[in-house]
C-alpha cells in the first residue's frame, strides 16, 4: 500500500510540474522572473482627452488625430482655445516621440440643392479637408492626460501632450472671426468626390 501511495503522489507531482511548464508558470509569476503587474503597467495604454485650439479666422467643422475624432473647433479667444474635450487618444508610457496624422476641415464651398418635398432651394456645404503628418512635441510630462492640437493661421499644426489643459498659445481677439458665407462651388454643383 505504501508503494502505491508513493507512486500516486509521484504521478500527481509530475502532473503539476508538467501543467506549470505548459502554462509558462514559475514561482515568480512569469517565465523570466518579471512580475506580471510590472509588465502590465509598462505596456498599459493611457486615455488622453483631445483638445483643439483654433488660431485661424474660420470655424473648423471637424478634425481627427490618427483617425480619432477631435470634434469641431470654434475660433479661439483670449482665454479659450475654441474646442471642447473629446475622448480619447491613447498613449503608452515610455513611447518615443512619434508622428501623428492630423485631418481637418480647411474650408468649404456652397451649392444649391432643391428639397423634393417642398420644392425649396437650400444651400448645402461641400467641405474641404487637409491631412498632414505632425511631429508630436517630445517634451512629454510624466503623467500626460491631454493631447492638444494647435491650428495656426499659416496652416502649421502642432501637437503636445500635457498634464493639464493649457491656455491658448496665441492670445487673439474673437473679432477676427470670418463669418462670411463660403463661396459658391464651381457651376453651383457639389464637386465630385475623389476616391
Amino acid at each position: 500500500m505504501n508503494t502505491l501511495i508513493k507512486h500516486l503522489i509521484g504521478c500527481a507531482l509530475t502532473g503539476m510540474v508538467l501543467v506549470m511548464a505548459m502554462t509558462g508558470c514559475a514561482a515568480s509569476g512569469s517565465v523570466d522572473g518579471t512580475s506580471k503587474s510590472r509588465v502590465k503597467s509598462r505596456s498599459a495604454s493611457l486615455p488622453l482627452a483631445i483638445h483643439g485650439y483654433n488660431y485661424t479666422n474660420r470655424y473648423i467643422g471637424s478634425f481627427s488625430v490618427d483617425s480619432v475624432g477631435g470634434g469641431n473647433v470654434y475660433v479661439s479667444g483670449p482665454d479659450s482655445g475654441g474646442g471642447g474635450t473629446t475622448c480619447c487618444a491613447s498613449y503608452r508610457k515610455g513611447t518615443r516621440p512619434w508622428k501623428a496624422k492630423v485631418n481637418w476641415q480647411t474650408g468649404a464651398c456652397r451649392y444649391s440643392e432643391t428639397v423634393q418635398e417642398s420644392g425649396k432651394t437650400v444651400f448645402e456645404l461641400h467641405k474641404y479637408f487637409r491631412t498632414i503628418e505632425v511631429d508630436v512635441d517630445p517634451s512629454i510630462p510624466p503623467d500626460p492626460k491631454h493631447l492638444e492640437v494647435h491650428f495656426y493661421p499659416d496652416g502649421d499644426v502642432r501637437i503636445a501632450l500635457t498634464e493639464e489643459e493649457s491656455p491658448p498659445r496665441l492670445v487673439l481677439s474673437k473679432d477676427r472671426e470670418d463669418k462670411s458665407p463660403y463661396p459658391l462651388c464651381p457651376g453651383d454643383v457639389e464637386p465630385a468626390l475623389v476616391w
